[in-house]
């Protein structure tokens, strides 16, 4: 896939900001974008070549005369329940959400969930419904109100790309995107009227989906609550503004990351991480054995982050070169959920004895469980593995963002390693200085207590109480504008 240029985060601030005018229905357009221009514009991840042009060109006109579709599944569903989102099946995210519903307690509650895949992971009976069957909307009026809004934003959007010299394509991308988001707007307040809950809680509030859907609960005036759904990184640039009115994060540290980045509309509470434990569910020996790996041996672990292919294969060849360097252990690569095996043949086959799993051939509890060291650069595999008592190295790469590689160095006291030679003598310190190891395992357990405050259960229930009081009284007609938290 070609990748396009990076952009810093001033230029996503911008474009969300300059969007906002006109209000479509009442509610700014730009904060839907975020995420979108966070993957594509900051991250670099956009493909803007002419066919990708011509094919957003093609969903606009199509995602314009398309039918909505909803109504019949939306009646059916009880009025007056918090509105639970889940984006997919994923386990980071079913894990975060799921425990938080288990203490609000589904029948109280009714899940929208981004994928089909999670209304099969919500507890039998729950009332759920998946995002493409709940927005039903009166699509003449919905276009009228567009066509009004439309010129400005043409206007706006062409200022920008000559502004900020961005690439021809993201006037299309984000022409594209304006139109779905207005057409979801239109959708979440019909389903919000619909339904009409006591509150909103959200797993991410900037999330392409649920922005539209925290957005017209505000506007409707109705209490949302967000989790963070992941580590914070580099300026908070996927997290800020926050949308929602209050939102849980982890701990101090994320605490102060949002407050850093600029946010001061939103309440933010230290809620913990529903997903994250201390101890693990299985043994070392025990996920050796499920992994194929030698039990008497050390096991360094790789866990990759998805990147540009030149990169995703030098860290990979990097970490494989170190590994070998360094005798006696057993080297392994967990790839990132969005990476397939393919992408790394070429490093694999040059190095059979490092073992390269796919994220689903081993589970986070397996992968930590079997590691004596784990080396990220940049990915929440790091902390997940400092907060179940596992030592980490950060490689850092010229080429690559340190991001939450940055705090794992600064904060927890991570070695860091440029290059194969480093990165040997860092895992070779590890394993062989026992002073070294029990220094870092100090400063790890300095960084988790306030990385996160509550862990599981504890940290559902605090969330769940917290929801508990903001919730209105259902069902009401919700009307009027919300007045925003300072």
């Amino acid at each position: 896939m070609t990748e396009g240029p990076k952009f810093p985060v001033e230029v996503l601030r911008d474009i969300e900001a300059q969007l906002s005018q006109p209000l479509f229905r009442g509610m700014p357009i730009g904060p839907t974008l975020g995420n979108l221009c966070a993957l594509q514009l900051y991250e670099g991840h956009g493909n803007w070549n002419r066919l990708t042009r011509w094919k957003d060109r093609a969903r606009k006109i199509k995602y314009f005369f398309r039918r909505p579709s909803g109504r019949a599944e939306i009646s059916a569903l009880p009025q007056g329940r918090i509105l639970v989102t889940c984006m997919t099946g994923n386990f980071r995210v079913t894990e975060l959400v799921l425990p938080v519903l288990k203490e609000l307690r589904p029948e109280r509650c009714v899940v929208i969930g981004g994928t089909p895949e999670v209304l099969s992971r919500v507890p039998p009976g729950t009332a759920a419904i998946c995002w493409d069957q709940a927005l039903p909307f009166d699509a003449a009026a919905w276009r009228a109100d567009y066509r009004k809004c439309r010129p400005a934003w043409q206007q706006t959007l062409r200022a920008l790309c000559r502004k900020h010299r961005l690439p021809p394509g993201v006037y299309d991308r984000l022409a594209l995107h304006i139109l779905v988001a207005s057409r979801d707007l239109a959708g979440c307040l019909e389903f919000l009227h619909a339904i009409r809950p006591s509150a909103v809680v959200t797993d991410y509030d900037r999330n392409d989906n649920w922005s539209r859907l925290v957005l017209c609960a505000r506007q409707l005036g109705i209490p949302t609550l967000s989790l963070v759904h992941g580590v914070i990184n580099d300026q908070a640039v996927t997290f800020v503004p926050v949308l929602a009115d209050k939102i849980f994060c982890w701990g101090e540290i994320q605490r102060q990351q949002l407050i850093a980045a600029g946010e001061k509309r939103a309440e933010i509470l230290i809620g913990g991480c529903p997903r994250l434990r201390r101890d693990l569910s299985v043994t070392p020996a025990e996920a050796r054995t499920r992994l194929g790996l030698p039990v008497e041996k050390p096991v360094i672990v790789l866990g990759t982050t998805p990147v540009k292919e030149c990169d995703r294969r030098e860290m990979a060849e990097l970490f494989c070169v170190a590994a070998a360097a360094v005798p006696g252990v057993s080297a392994m690569v967990r790839l990132h959920p969005s990476e397939q095996l393919d992408a790394y043949a070429p490093v694999a086959k040059r190095h059979p004895n490092v073992r390269f799993l796919r994220n689903r051939d081993a589970t986070l509890d397996e992968a930590l469980a079997a590691a004596d060291i784990v080396v990220v650069p940049n990915s929440g595999f790091g902390s997940d593995a400092l907060v179940r008592r596992r030592l980490v190295i950060v490689l850092d790469l010229p080429t690559m963002r340190l991001g939450h590689g940055r705090e794992l160095i600064e904060q927890a006291g991570c070695p860091r390693a440029t290059n194969a030679q480093e990165l040997a003598a860092a895992i070779q310190d590890l394993l062989t200085n026992e002073a070294e190891r029990q220094r870092h395992f100090a400063a790890a357990e300095r960084y988790v207590t306030d990385f996160c405050a509550f862990f599981g259960g504890d940290s559902a229930r605090r969330i769940a109480a917290v929801v508990g009081e903001t919730l209105i009284p259902p069902p009401q007609a919700v009307n009027g504008i919300r007045r925003a938290v300072v």
